[in-house]
């Protein structure tokens, strides 16, 4: 539990609803919101609780009849994922995914998605993924390796087991 001086923290603080709403609430119940204790920091932020300690202090975000809640639904869109006869020219391509930060699910994105992925829930990632080559086992281990390197270095758990060991997929020899 951290220490905040006096002066940094305002606690014993209460709503009868109407005034925040928890991440989970605004992506799973939607225009329900946060009534009970509270307590805000100097940095502007509001925890769930008298003060921090006092059971699981979950982030508030603050409603404002004018704006929407911070956090969206994910995008559930198929994107188009074949590379194109530019990309073979290449012979490489981008492929975009987003990895959800508490559970294991991974999905693959359009550029356009990636781009618009702003929900603190999921961590958005990119990989060079190779389709050329001069042979499938070359462009099979170079697309393995990189995989392998984002998943240690990004912290990617999980990513080549949705790969599903297809590191050859769009291949052309």
């Amino acid at each position: 539990m951290a220490y905040y001086p006096k002066n940094k923290i305002k606690t014993n603080l209460s709503t009868g609803g109407g005034e925040f709403q928890t991440a989970a609430m605004t992506v799973t119940e939607g225009n329900n919101t946060y009534s009970g204790y509270y307590y805000k920091l100097a940095s502007g932020k509001y925890y769930t609780g008298k003060f921090p300690g006092d059971g699981v202090n979950e982030e508030l975000f603050p409603l404002n009849p004018t704006t929407t809640p911070p956090l969206s639904l994910p995008k559930t869109s198929t994107p188009p994922l074949f590379p194109t006869p530019e990309d073979y020219k290449n012979g490489f391509f981008t492929r975009y995914f987003k990895k959800k930060v508490n559970e294991f699910l991974i999905q693959e994105l359009t550029l356009d998605q990636f781009q618009q992925e702003t929900s603190i829930l999921y961590t958005p990632f990119s990989m060079e993924w190779r389709l050329t080559g001069t042979d499938i086992d070359t462009v099979y281990n170079i697309n393995r390796n990189m995989s392998l390197l984002i998943e240690q270095r990004s912290n990617i758990s999980g990513f080549n087991v949705y790969l599903n060991n297809d590191y050859a997929k769009y291949y052309k020899g």
